[in-house]
């Protein structure tokens, strides 16, 4: 797998304070971990949010270049925060590795193609939008690919369908759902459910009533 190389600058100063100025500055707080220690770093936004954009969340090897410092890390994107309501970065976590030693990542899982029971008016339901992996880094998939278009109605796409790499083990359970294609609701069954809905809303009220008028009685006698 290609790695991405990005440079990050040694962070001395903790806190509220120092973040405001990186972040104005363009930048913003981070922590490599791993190999026995955290290091507090600082990225350039505008660079991190570039390779998470481009689909490299936990499945990007980041060749790491710390200022002052010999040599490289490799490491993935284990975390990172975005503000709500500015939709920026807020802080990110890196995650060193060593590139013979398993570990596990989380990777997401996209359907192709458009299912045969959709065109026959069924529902699709993608439910598993990711799934637990176990590899060695250099063997960390972009994404798993499935391909939905022979999926009818009825029909299921599990954990233990998925066709991995080689070199790739699932660890989310086998029998965990990535996919199905529902049978359309008929208007009949639908106005069922919601009249069934109506009924019990309608009862609720009653059984309340009756139990405040025996507790009202109860008090009287």
């Amino acid at each position: 797998m290609e790695k991405i190389a990005i440079s990050v600058e040694p962070r001395d100063g903790r806190g509220k304070g120092p973040a405001r100025s990186l972040r104005r500055g363009g930048m913003i707080p981070a922590v490599i971990y791993g190999m026995g220690g955290s290091t507090p770093v600082s990225i350039s936004r505008k660079e991190l949010a570039r390779i998470i954009n481009a689909g490299g969340g936990g499945t990007t090897l980041l060749s790491v270049t710390v200022a002052g410092e010999n040599g490289e890390k490799t490491a993935i994107i284990k975390d990172f925060q975005v503000d709500p309501i500015k939709n920026v970065l807020l802080h990110a976590d890196l995650l060193e590795v060593a590139m013979g030693k398993v570990l596990h990542v989380t990777v997401p899982v996209t359907l192709v193609g458009t299912p045969a029971g959709v065109k026959e008016g069924g529902i699709l339901q993608h439910l598993g939008r990711e799934i637990e992996v176990e590899c060695l880094p250099g063997n960390i998939p972009d994404h798993i690919e499935v391909d939905a278009a022979v999926l009818k109605v009825g029909d299921s796409v599990h954990v233990g369908d998925l066709k991995l790499p080689e070199g790739v083990k699932a660890l989310t359970d086998a029998d965990a759902v990535i996919a199905t294609i529902a049978a359309p609701i008929s208007a009949e069954k639908l106005d069922l459910m919601l009249s069934g809905e109506t009924a019990a809303e309608v009862k609720e009220p009653e059984v309340l009533t009756k139990k405040k008028e025996e507790e009202e009685k109860a008090k009287e006698k």
